[in-house]
């Protein structure tokens, strides 16, 4: 079962969202719920004047290459199961 394939098992909801991480030297992809609207007005007094639950999905589509990359990853990246990242400890100390 991938990540994506669990988390709709567990969420009403889920898309996909990517963004460059500068620091990383490359686009890192994340997998999270998409209950927005209802998060939104159960945590916001009024309404917000730009964003919203359709907003934010139109904001948050993948490149091809990390989708890509989402639909054949296996395993769950955590500080204790790390492996490479580009640059680590490359920096002069």
């Amino acid at each position: 079962m991938t990540k994506k394939n669990f988390k709709q098992a567990l969420l009403k909801d889920v898309v996909p969202y990517a963004a460059h991480a500068p620091s990383y030297a490359d686009t890192w992809g994340w997998i999270m719920s998409r209950e927005t609207d209802i998060k939104i007005k159960q945590r916001i007094d009024g309404e917000l004047k730009f964003l919203d639950g359709q907003a934010l999905s139109a904001m948050i589509g993948l490149n091809k290459h990390v989708g890509k990359s989402l639909a054949t990853e296996r395993s769950v990246y955590t500080e204790e199961a790390a492996r490479f990242i580009h640059g680590h400890e490359t920096a002069v100390k």
